[in-house]
């Protein structure tokens, strides 16, 4: 009695609306990342590949921070709320990094030499400016319908994303910037789920165009395939309102590990090949 007690003590001191198993499954990803990231830099590489695995590591020391952020959002700020908290702020930001870096390492990966130093040195510029332009989107909580209700969206026959939050629902909140869906703000997780999206198509074309000369960018294209499938069966487990919304992050977490191990392992075939 006394352990059950002690346990609902410490459910009292999180937000309402918590969510432990997500913030357990968000732990174990940052400790995979992690354990990633350490076997990464740990590898011995030629200068041709030094660009490459920089890349990859900041990547993964992005995506590292995001998870370890998520453990405190999805305890003590699941649901939140309008003016955006910084440290949401920070959550979106963090994980904007993913979409951002992921095409830069695919091309430092499979196009290092067809890519010359010049237009890299655009190509970086680049994502620096796009990454320079969402810091202030997501920092200045620009709503860009300017306060309309966007329509619904059809993401399959029979199931669409209203604008409802889907999460909120369930303990009386008619609104939250995590689980509205669409939503038109930049500090929204809708938006950042856009850019995933955008990201992992991008990076399924570059992979395509590359796997007639690596066996590994072909099996890359494949699991980066599935990362998109992944996000949009977050969407659709979601829109059913039949699994709930703990749930449906606990299933694309665990999937995520899955494809990130994968990816992370044939990348790790690159960077030793000819090293």
């Amino acid at each position: 009695a006394q352990a059950i007690v002690g346990f609902t003590d410490s459910m009292a001191i999180w937000a309402v609306g918590a969510r432990p198993s997500n913030a357990l499954t968000d732990l174990i990803l940052a400790a995979e990342l992690a354990w990633i990231l350490r076997r990464w830099l740990g590898q011995r590489v030629s200068f041709a590949k030094r660009q490459l695995q920089k890349t990859y590591a900041l990547n993964l020391l992005g995506a590292m921070c995001w998870c370890g952020t998520g453990v405190y959002v999805h305890l003590f700020e699941p649901l939140p709320q309008l003016p955006s908290s910084r440290i949401w702020q920070v959550f979106l930001v963090l994980g904007f990094s993913t979409p951002v870096l992921f095409p830069l390492v695919i091309r430092d990966a499979f196009y290092r030499t067809s890519v010359t130093t010049g237009a890299r040195t655009c190509i970086d510029a680049l994502a620096a400016l796009i990454t320079l332009g969402y810091v202030l989107l997501v920092t200045q909580r620009v709503d860009l319908s300017q306060g309309r209700q966007l329509p619904a969206i059809p993401i399959s026959p029979w199931h669409w994303l209203d604008g409802r939050s889907y999460g909120a629902e369930e303990h009386g909140m008619s609104f939250d910037l995590l689980s509205a869906m669409p939503s038109p703000r930049c500090d929204s997780n809708f938006v950042l789920s856009l850019c995933f999206l955008a990201s992992n198509a991008f990076s399924a074309l570059l992979l395509g165009s590359a796997r007639s000369r690596s066996a590994v960018a072909a099996r890359m294209a494949v699991l980066v395939t599935l990362m998109f499938v992944n996000c949009h069966l977050l969407a659709l487990l979601v829109a059913s309102r039949s699994v709930r919304i703990a749930t449906c992050l606990d299933i694309f977490h665990v999937a995520q590990g899955l494809i990130i191990w994968c990816s992370a392992r044939h990348l790790q075939e690159v960077l030793e090949k000819d090293a």
